[in-house]
């Protein structure tokens, strides 16, 4: 009977020892926490969660020159504009200055790094374009020119041709690229 009672005695001490260790570790984890989040480590703030991936965050555009990353869905000519279309994926990179009023992108009919177009803005949609006069599969391209809604970072590109026709060959998304601190 006495051994009976000693390990119901042992056993009530592990599980205190046990209940003790859990309270500690709750008791540092939230410590831990609560330091992370005075030091601006950690915030449980929905804004600031949506600016760190919202693809159009307008303030951020507005203040300095900033670099998309855009994946894109291109239609391109195989033997002329009246000829079918090759579909593929791309990923470019885009660039809008609104203090400048410039824009660019990377692509096979391009307004480059370079050569910018020029930026108007209309509400939340920018649009980019520069006069062009050159021939790519038998036609003679006079604008070239891309818009972007900085609501939801939808890129579409467009040539217009000498005869009028308008073309689309780009359409896709763009977010902010962010380049890390070090």
């Amino acid at each position: 009977m006495m051994k009976k009672i000693e390990t119901g005695a042992r056993a009530g001490a592990v599980a205190g020892a046990v209940a003790g260790a859990v309270a500690a570790t709750l008791l540092v984890g939230l410590g831990l926490l609560w330091g992370a989040r005075a030091a601006g480590w950690v915030t449980f703030q929905k804004k600031s969660v949506e600016a760190a991936v919202e693809p159009s965050d307008e303030n951020l555009l507005a203040r300095r020159p900033a670099t998309l990353l855009c994946e894109l869905r291109q239609s391109v000519p195989v033997n002329g504009f009246d000829s079918p279309l090759k579909d593929s994926r791309i990923n470019v990179l885009a660039g809008v200055d609104l203090k400048a009023h410039t824009g660019w992108y990377q692509g096979d009919y391009s307004l480059s790094e370079t050569r910018k177009g020029s930026l108007v803005e209309e509400g939340p949609l920018l649009q980019v374009s520069r006069p062009a006069l050159y021939e790519r599969h038998g036609a003679m391209i006079a604008r070239e020119s891309f818009t972007l809604d900085r609501r939801t970072g939808e890129f579409q590109q467009s040539l217009l041709l000498q005869d009028g026709r308008r073309f689309e060959l780009l359409r896709g998304y763009c977010g902010v690229l962010s380049k890390a601190p070090f």
